[in-house]
């Protein structure tokens, strides 16, 4: 099956579609996606607004899905809860059920922002920017780079914090893991405290 010309909507964005793909004597797919103004959510509590190049490859058995993904325009979604947020990111996380396609589809895709970030939720509000690589496969995708953070706002117990500056690296390949490394501020009555947090986000 040749495709010479696709096009649909998703998500609220165009995409188009070429390739083919070759079903016998193997299952060969050979297809080139890309996508404008797409918006998504993932991970839970983040909506984004995304351009993409994509090439999916391989045989069936031995899928390679690579490209580029250019978050335009991120923010949190109105159900964002922080605890529940970091949550996602931490080696206590449960893998979600695997499905066998999805298991054959591997990943290596460059995910990066193209305008600054500026998050803002009740309970915290973030800037900078982020530069990521998505690896491992569709059934158990895993971000690996990191997040630079240049200021922001969280609110803590009731508290008041100044978001100094940061980063949010993700260097273990077998799963989503954030390790954070914070400082921040605040003041009690009359005096001015420095915070610093360091670690993964299950075991700051």
């Amino acid at each position: 099956v040749h495709i010479t010309s696709f096009q649909g909507t998703v998500g609220g964005g165009l995409v188009t579609l070429r390739g083919g793909v070759t079903y016998r004597p193997n299952l060969v797919f050979d297809l080139g996606f890309s996508g404008n103004g797409i918006s998504l959510l993932y991970p839970e509590g983040m909506r984004e607004s995304i351009d993409a190049s994509l090439r999916l490859s391989g045989a069936k058995t031995r899928i390679l899905l690579t490209g580029n993904v250019d978050l335009t325009h991120v923010s949190f979604t109105p159900e964002f809860e922080l605890n529940r947020f970091a949550s996602q990111f931490s080696s206590d996380a449960e893998a979600p059920p695997a499905q066998e396609m999805a298991q054959n589809i591997r990943l290596d895709l460059a995910v990066r922002t193209t305008n600054d970030l500026n998050l803002v939720s009740r309970e915290l509000s973030v800037h900078g920017s982020a530069n990521l690589q998505l690896v491992g496969t569709a059934a158990q995708p895993v971000f690996l780079g990191r997040v630079n953070l240049t200021g922001g706002d969280v609110v803590f117990s009731g508290n008041p914090f100044v978001l100094s500056g940061g980063t949010v690296q993700f260097a273990n390949p077998a799963q989503t893991e954030a390790d954070l490394a914070l400082l921040m501020t605040t003041k009690i009555q009359e005096y001015n405290i420095g915070l610093r947090f360091r670690g993964p986000v299950n075991n700051m």
